[in-house]
């Protein structure tokens, strides 16, 4: 029994009980009932089957189930890809040897700071475990929060000795998308507990991405809320499951 269920049992003589409030993503009048899918082809389409977009946290670039790798291959494509971490950023450069008009930036994102420091699991001790989840055989989730990589290696039974930290030079939100030669149709973001900061820095009002999607996992109830309101009130609409959301910005067809 959980304590939702206890503090139930407690209150129900008085008439009270408590319930989990609906997330704002999943209002009618704010929710888009379509898949990730469609929003991009709707996107390409609308852009006459060109794509141009901005990854933030790209890892590999063709690991993940939601990563932009075939519509890069089936249309004409543009766009910037950021890791930070150097053996994945080299990785990155093999996958995308192909397509020139992707510019690769070896760099985290910082509002402030030009360095950081990021951690992660030691990739030597990863290689030598079986059956490892997708998140660990790609070593996806490097953070400039120790807590978050040390919860998650607990969860595949390692401890605080297997963790790594590296220096990685940073830019800034505003000067990767000055790098930009227009404002992208899809701006992903996965940051591993970064996604609200890095999202933070998106002044709405200048740069306004048709599609945007982040991982709101790692984010507190107040910092989600604050986010998906200022993105409502840009006008966007949501598609949401327990670890991502996308907002969206409808768009007229050309």
């Amino acid at each position: 029994m959980n304590l939702r269920d206890v503090l139930n049992k407690v209150f129900a003589g008085k008439g009270y009980r408590i319930e989990r409030s609906m997330p704002v993503v999943f209002r009618e009048d704010v929710r888009f009932d379509v898949d990730l899918d469609f929003l991009i082809q709707h996107e390409i389409f609308r852009r006459g089957g060109s794509f141009h977009f901005v990854q933030i946290g790209a890892n590999d670039g063709i690991s993940r189930s939601d990563d932009l790798i075939r519509y890069i291959r089936q249309f004409n494509a543009t766009g910037i890809m950021v890791e930070p971490q150097p053996d994945l950023f080299a990785q990155l450069q093999k996958n995308f040897v192909d397509y020139p008009d992707i510019e690769l930036v070896n760099k985290a994102i910082h509002k402030t700071e030009k360095a950081m420091t990021l951690y992660r699991l030691d990739p030597q001790v990863l290689n030598g475990i079986a059956d490892l989840p997708l998140w660990a055989q790609t070593n996806g989730i490097a953070s400039f929060d120790r807590a978050h990589v040390l919860e998650h290696a607990s969860r595949i039974g390692l401890g605080g000795e297997v963790i790594e930290s590296q220096q990685v030079p940073c830019v800034s939100l505003d000067e990767l998308l000055a790098q930009s030669s227009q404002t992208p149709g899809v701006l992903k973001v996965d940051t591993e507990g970064y996604d609200y900061e890095v999202l933070s820095m998106l002044d709405l009002a200048q740069v306004r991405p048709t599609i945007i999607r982040f991982e709101h996992l790692h984010m507190s109830t107040g910092q989600y809320e604050d986010l998906v309101y200022r993105m409502i009130e840009a006008g966007y609409r949501f598609l949401a499951d327990k670890m991502n959301t996308t907002a969206y910005l409808p768009q007229p067809l050309a």
